[in-house]
């Protein structure tokens, strides 16, 4: 558990007591260790060192999606475009529906993205840009 924010011991309307009760419940009573942050840049330098460590602790690269369940053709199908920016489970059907495969999204231009209700010009934007940048960007 990250706690990230300066003085929150000392800004808040609630007793040293109680707040360093939770604390320490939650790390013995759970066994969750508990670090604390200055902001939000100090918390994303902890969490890339947590990370590295387990990556080279194990040798593996972090799986950004988890365990792959066991999905039919068209689930997969689906469970790609909900991995596009703002893309719901409603509007991936949508869109797959009106161009027939991930390769007709993946193919479609922003003005034939936003002829799918659902879809305006930033969700169009996002779209393309995540599927047109070179990885390395």
């Amino acid at each position: 558990m990250i706690l990230e924010g300066e003085n929150l011991l000392t800004k808040r309307n609630i007793s040293h007591n109680a707040i360093f009760g939770s604390i320490s419940s939650i790390s013995v009573d759970f066994g969750v260790p508990v670090l604390m942050t200055k902001d939000e840049m100090e918390t994303a330098d902890l969490l890339k060192v947590i990370a590295t460590r387990e990556q080279k602790k194990d040798n593996k690269v972090v799986a950004v999606r988890g365990e792959k369940p066991q999905m039919s053709l068209k689930e997969r199908q689906q469970y790609l475009i909900e991995g596009l920016p703002n893309v719901s489970a409603v509007l991936a059907k949508r869109l797959l529906t009106y161009f027939g495969s991930v390769r007709g999204i993946s193919n479609a231009s922003e003005e034939e993205l936003m002829q799918v209700a659902g879809v305006g010009k930033g969700i169009a934007t996002e779209i393309i840009k995540v599927l047109n940048s070179d990885y390395f960007e």
